[in-house]
């Protein structure tokens, strides 16, 4: 029997259910019930752990392995939000490593290594998604080595290993100094927040201080329509596209944004908030 700890199991359940292989979905919710009844295991028994945020205690792991599905190429980002942390440090590439859980966190050996580009313009909830569906074709290059996991071969990791925790998703990491952040910085903060809790800044709306999130932004170089360098966090209006902003170096042109309390706006409608907008530095 498989048995599953996920918190999000849709595409591994529809997986198993299309290739009729039997397992049991323990809810987090359900696993300490679960790990009162251990000695029910059988020594064929086995598990997957997907996002589902515990950590397994060691009479759990000597009664079956437990195959680890980690958002990144371990030991690269030990943690809770190796997503995130990829995108924020600007890497171009990362991937998706199943390994045998430990009572290390993320130090286990690794079974299968699978390195993807990172796509540009993408948030990383987005980049999860995609992970996601790429999982039912990993278990299926494993079930074709073998449908035994005692015959799957795994290596310790190499390297240096770093780490993340989801502290670093605080709403004050999100916020975007344009005084002291680069044009590169910002962009960075915007996609790896996307879409909790958001990259966000203060700014004065009709006269009133409020905060404005950012969903969607593009690194561009000195705007051809503005005569003068702008300076960090002031505006200029680039029709049809969205707002310019100077920052500590370079330029960000913010495409989709949303004022606080009011509705997201995209390109020319972000336009239209010209006169109406300033950014507080």
């Amino acid at each position: 029997m498989i048995y599953l700890f996920s918190s999000t199991p849709e595409v591994l359940e529809q997986y198993f259910s299309k290739k009729n292989i039997d397992y049991t979905l323990v809810p987090k919710e359900s696993c300490s019930e679960f790990l009162a009844s251990l000695d029910k295991l059988d020594r064929k028994d086995w598990g997957i752990s997907f996002n589902y945020g515990k950590i397994f205690p060691a009479e759990l792991l000597q009664k079956i392995k437990i195959v680890n599905v980690h958002f990144s190429l371990l030991p690269k980002y030990r943690g809770a939000v190796p997503v995130e942390a990829a995108v924020l440090n600007g890497d171009t590439v990362s991937g998706i490593t199943l390994q045998w859980t430990s009572e290390g966190l993320d130090e286990g050996d690794i079974i299968m290594m699978r390195n993807f580009d990172l796509p540009v313009h993408t948030p990383a909830g987005d980049i999860r998604s995609l992970y996601i569906q790429q999982l039912p074709q990993m278990f299926e290059d494993l079930f074709k080595l073998s449908e035994n996991p005692n015959d799957w071969e795994s290596y310790p990791q190499q390297g240096e290993s770093s780490y993340c925790n989801k502290a670093m998703l605080s709403r004050e990491n999100a916020f975007l100094s344009f005084g002291s952040l680069t044009a590169n910085e910002i962009y960075r903060r915007v996609f790896a927040f996307n879409p909790n809790p958001y990259a966000w800044c203060d700014v004065e709306f009709n006269g009133q201080k409020t905060t404005m999130n950012i969903m969607q932004a593009e690194v561009i170089g000195h705007p051809t329509h503005v005569a003068k360098q702008l300076k960090p966090g002031e505006i200029s209006w680039l029709k049809g596209r969205g707002m310019v902003i100077g920052t500590l170096l370079g330029y960000i042109l913010v495409t989709e944004a949303i004022v606080a309390g009011r509705k997201v706006l995209k390109n020319g409608d972000i336009v239209a908030m010209k006169g109406n907008l300033n950014i507080i530095v």
